[in-house]
């Protein structure tokens, strides 16, 4: 009988290594809403997201401005003469450099490059909300799990010390204390080893967050919604969501950047007006022109970057409309709603009926009538089913993440 009970005492204290709802100390609290709103507004990657949006801007503003004209004077002196002193001139002329492309080709070019810097803008944000909540789920996990482990740690040294006591008295054997001893053991290691890993966690988190998260006690986040496949087929064909939109708009920033590479294979006008006066009143007023001769150069090199690059950005939004692209997201889509629902069978009615098994084997071997061998064997099935349980309930994140990802937006 003093067998059953080590075993029954294993039992009870495993369970509280995988039960999902440990009960804390009343600590500061931080829900996944919280945090995504505190990543959106205090994040130094949102700072950078800016910055790089703020230069997308610049550029696009200096793609449609013409070049600064240039100003030029001159004083011509006489140096000799032969009879009499010649006449002091000045000269002043202004002169404005012009691309063909100047007008509404790099007015357009501009405008896209502006819209493509907004929607590279989105994308940021939704890779940067979506670490966030692959982040949070990871670190409540591993919190579940240290706050499991540290509590049954004490309680199994415990017991490793009473059947140590019992050992002497030669009411166990000593094979009886090396399991706990071993227990106690892998109990440690494992304790060791979530700390160190929700701390590395915490760090990614907090470099997202630009906080600390030491101390703060995370909420479980609720699994994300089903998708409704019908909206999402229909939007596939209809390429109205916003990876279509913004893959348009990468072609059409591509084909300006040719169009206006192409129109500046004709060299730049520089055309110039000037004024000249001499000492005896004699005004002058004239016109200019000045341009490269294209004997060696056409733009060549850029009209062939750009020209590859509108070939590279077609063939990605040729990729994206075909068929089997939009089958693919049709599929990673339903693969999200049936890890959905397998964490809800999981949740609704494998676990219960494990814990169901479990107690009645458990009354079994307190009455002396159950197995104990089956009563540990249905306890590593219940420890097996609990740990598969916050797998696939992790998984459901980084599932739903790839599937916003891939969509470009959230879905």
């Amino acid at each position: 009988m003093k067998t059953k009970l080590i075993f029954i005492t294993i039992a009870v204290l495993a369970l509280a290594v995988v039960r999902a709802n440990v009960a804390f100390a009343d600590v500061q609290k931080l829900n996944m809403d919280d945090a995504l709103r505190e990543a959106l507004s205090k994040s130094p990657l949102v700072a950078e997201i800016e910055r790089n949006y703020a230069f997308k801007e610049a550029d696009a503003l200096e793609a449609g401005r013409l070049s600064n004209p240039s100003l030029d004077a001159e004083v011509a002196l006489p140096r000799s003469w032969r009879d009499e002193r010649g006449e002091n001139e000045i000269a002043v002329s202004l002169t404005q450099p012009i691309k063909l492309s100047h007008g509404p080709l790099r007015n357009r070019l501009a405008t896209l490059i502006e819209k493509a810097g907004s929607s590279a803008r989105e994308q940021e944000i939704l890779e940067l909300t979506s670490k966030v909540r692959l982040s949070f789920a990871r670190i409540w996990l591993l919190q579940q799990r240290e706050a499991a482990l540290g509590e049954i740690a004490p309680k199994t040294k415990s017991l490793t010390d009473f059947v140590s006591s019992g050992l002497s008295q030669g009411a166990y054997g000593k094979g009886d204390a090396a399991i706990f001893k071993s227990e106690i053991a892998r109990t440690e290691a494992e304790l060791a080893g979530l700390k160190a890993e929700k701390l590395q966690s915490q760090f990614e988190l907090s470099k997202i967050l630009g906080r600390s998260l030491d101390g703060i006690l995370l909420i479980q986040p609720e699994v994300p919604k089903e998708v409704e496949l019908s909206t999402i087929e229909t939007r596939l064909q209809d390429s109205s969501l916003k990876l279509f939109t913004r893959a348009r708009t990468i072609v059409d920033l591509a084909r300006a950047d040719s169009d206006v590479a192409n129109r500046d294979a004709f060299p730049e006008l520089r055309p110039r007006i000037f004024y000249a006066r001499s000492d005896a009143a004699t005004n002058y007023i004239g016109f200019g022109i000045s341009v490269d001769l294209p004997f060696y150069s056409r733009n060549s090199a850029e009209r062939i970057r750009k020209s590859s690059e509108l070939s590279a950005s077609q063939a990605q939004l040729t990729f994206l409309q075909s068929d089997d692209f939009k089958r693919s997201v049709t599929n990673v889509a339903r693969a999200f709603n049936l890890r959905r629902s397998e964490v809800e069978i999981y949740r609704a009615r494998v676990i219960p009926n494990m814990e169901e098994a479990l107690k009645a084997f458990e009354e079994q071997v307190r009455s002396g009538q159950g197995s104990v061998f089956q009563l540990w064997q249905t306890l590593q099935s219940y420890l097996e089913t609990n740990e598969r349980y916050l797998e696939l309930w992790s998984k459901t994140f980084s599932d739903y993440t790839e599937l916003s990802l891939l969509a470009g937006e959230e879905l």
